[in-house]
């Protein structure tokens, strides 16, 4: 018999190992890590874009970060309402799609006006960032009995590694460049964008729970 967890046991090594050997709950842990990567990149190397493409000096000390928070705080609970009332999967798609075609205009387009680049800043905000609530929620709703644990894992867990991947991954890149080394660092952060699409394909539309745990 498969170990299951409850919400009474602690958060344990044993406890990420048992979550690990759930097919969505796998899967829904690489999509986090891969929108993770790509939103911790950005927030540590969006001051050096900025900078580089003589962004007007509020947006360097915290105003870009502001905009693009601003877009996340916006945008939750309107995505949260139309993933809870058709599909978790496809709504995750369409905003990862949408802030992989944002974040491209972004690093592509160097010199935008700067209600453009405002905007910008709001809709990458309002696609990237929702992701990591949305896929939090999914595995809530795939296993509601154990949401304690499940929080852990698809939030703190890969939060950690996702977090020190991003940032010390991004200013790694930046020493293979050296002009405009911040966004080609993010350019190729991209490929994170392909690798969670892909993974989400294989994730189910509705809310099926693998029969060996149904709660």
């Amino acid at each position: 018999n498969k170990a299951k967890l409850s919400k009474k046991q602690p958060f344990s090594f044993q406890s990420i190992v048992t979550l690990f050997k759930r097919k969505h709950l796998r899967s829904l842990y690489f999509v986090q890590i891969c929108n993770q990567i790509i939103v911790w990149g950005f927030i540590f190397l969006l001051p050096d874009i900025l900078t580089a493409r003589g962004a007007d000096p509020w947006l360097l000390y915290g105003g870009g970060h502001l905009i693009f928070i601003a877009g996340y705080a916006c945008m939750l609970l309107p995505w949260g309402f139309i993933a809870d009332k058709y599909s978790y999967k496809s709504v995750i798609i369409t905003a990862t799609s949408l802030g992989a075609i944002f974040f491209f205009f972004f690093l592509k387009f160097p010199f935008l006006s700067g209600s453009a680049l405002l905007t910008l800043l709001f809709l990458m905000g309002a696609t990237i960032m929702v992701i990591n609530p949305l896929v939090l929620a999914f595995g809530n709703k795939l296993y509601p009995k154990e949401s304690g644990a499940i929080s852990g894992f698809l939030m703190g867990f890969a939060g950690c590694v996702a977090n020190s991947a991003g940032q010390a991954g991004g200013g790694l890149l930046t020493k293979l460049f050296v002009d405009d080394a911040a966004a080609k660092a993010l350019s190729i952060l991209v490929l994170f964008f392909l690798i969670g699409l892909a993974i989400l394909w294989f994730l189910p539309s509705k809310l099926d729970v693998e029969p060996e745990y149904a709660v």
